[in-house]
């Protein structure tokens, strides 16, 4: 009897997962201010991945992927698109260290190095000890058959150099326009 109740119990644990997994990013009617300041109500999707907060919508149209990240530093944040591990992921990089930089990587093993331009807005903002980076890129360079897989991270410093504090990957359902 005790094993059958551990059994019901642990089915509606994974079934209430499940439901919570399965949140989609869908498209919004207003696109996110893309200030560096991650608004309660601006991204539909968010979720937090080992002290990080993540952001995600679609623009109305579905065309537009809008993106925030929120972590405890005053260093770097970064957001890697495409796959779930940094080899071969798209990278946007946000610091504000005085002065707000953003920058585009390609993942080359543990590595990255420049590539060629993909966001269409940004903004970073450090407040507080917490650097918000928000950008958009074309849905369609990243979100394939439904799915948008990427790699978040942050670093203490402002060096994008410098290797990250921690990291996470997630694997994303999408909700196309229409």
């Amino acid at each position: 009897m005790k094993i059958r109740l551990f059994a019901i119990a642990a089915l509606v644990s994974f079934a209430a997962f499940g439901m919570v997994a399965a949140q989609d990013i869908k498209p919004l009617a207003n696109s996110p201010a893309m200030d560096g300041v991650f608004g309660a109500s601006e991204y539909g999707f968010v979720r937090d991945y080992q002290g990080m907060r993540l952001g995600a919508s679609l623009s109305a149209d579905g065309k537009t992927l809008n993106l925030a990240i929120e972590a405890p530093t005053s260093g770097w944040v970064a957001i890697g698109l495409g796959t779930t591990v940094m080899n071969g992921a798209y990278i946007v990089m946000g610091a504000d260290g005085g002065s707000p930089k953003v920058v585009e990587q390609m993942g080359q093993g543990h590595f990255h190095g420049d590539t060629a331009d993909k966001v269409q807005k940004s903004a970073v903002k450090t407040t507080d000890g917490k650097t918000v980076l928000e950008f958009s890129v074309p849905a369609s360079d990243f979100v394939k058959g439904g799915v948008l897989q990427l790699i978040m991270a942050y670093g203490r410093s402002t060096d994008f150099r410098t290797r990250h504090v921690t990291h996470a990957s997630a694997v994303l359902s999408v909700q196309q326009a229409g």
